[in-house]
């Protein structure tokens, strides 16, 4: 369901936009929960969490993990 919510925004997003999100602020705790739902290994996930700066991206738009969202914020 976490996924679902995500992409429905996003999809939003392109809609009024014309263009996805420069970047995605996401929580650590539910990007984790987002890539468990979506199947990735607990390798991957590691990856993922792991990467630094621009290569950190989630269903290709760029990713910045932080605290201060509870969930996302585009």
């Amino acid at each position: 369901m976490l996924n679902e919510e995500l992409l429905e925004a996003l999809i939003k997003y392109r809609r009024f936009n014309g263009k996805n999100p420069e970047i995605l602020q996401v929580n650590p705790k539910y990007f984790r929960n987002l890539l468990e739902e979506l199947n990735y290994p607990e390798w991957l996930i590691k990856k993922k969490e792991a990467e630094t700066g621009t290569k950190k991206n989630l269903l290709g738009v760029a990713v910045e993990l932080t605290d201060t969202v509870e969930k996302f914020k585009l």
